[in-house]
């Protein structure tokens, strides 16, 4: 990234991370968009942007060990259908650019992705990344879709 550090005011993180998108997925637009969109769903679309972005430069919400670590916090999950608290492990990592390169390891190489990387429209992709497992959240997809058309679309 251009800067290593998140943008506070809104309208300049998103240019940053859609630039970032870019960056890593420079043939694939569907892709960067998806990239663009889900870091702002996990990690702040308005003024707040969350801890685990903040504090440990995981703006994609993926858990695991990072370059830095795991950080354990509480989060929601949907189990069942019901939502929980529970603590979970999230990748901890040194940079903003170790997040982005963690989120596109993960849509290229896992191939419960292929879906995701093969999506020939944004709505699709929004579709199978949630199809694939990337949340537990049963209206993921429906997440994804607002906070494209109310950030991302209009800059394209």
């Amino acid at each position: 990234m251009s800067q290593d550090r998140l943008a506070l005011r809104p309208s300049v993180r998103i240019q940053q991370l859609l630039n970032a998108s870019r960056t890593i997925f420079p043939d694939n637009d569907i892709l960067a968009q998806l990239a663009t969109t889900q870091a702002l769903l996990e990690s702040g679309t308005g003024i707040r942007v969350s801890a685990l972005a903040r504090k440990h430069n995981n703006i994609f919400g993926i858990k695991g060990r990072g370059t830095a670590g795991t950080a354990w916090v509480m989060t929601n999950e949907f189990v069942k259908g019901k939502m929980i608290r529970v603590k979970q492990g999230f990748r901890k990592n040194l940079t903003l650019s170790d997040s982005f390169d963690d989120y596109k390891n993960l849509i290229i190489n896992k191939p419960r992705y292929h879906r995701v990387k093969v999506a020939t429209t944004f709505e699709d992709a929004a579709f199978q990344v949630r199809r694939a497992g990337y949340a537990t959240d049963p209206k993921y997809t429906e997440k994804l879709l607002k906070v494209h058309k109310k950030y991302i679309a209009p800059l394209l």
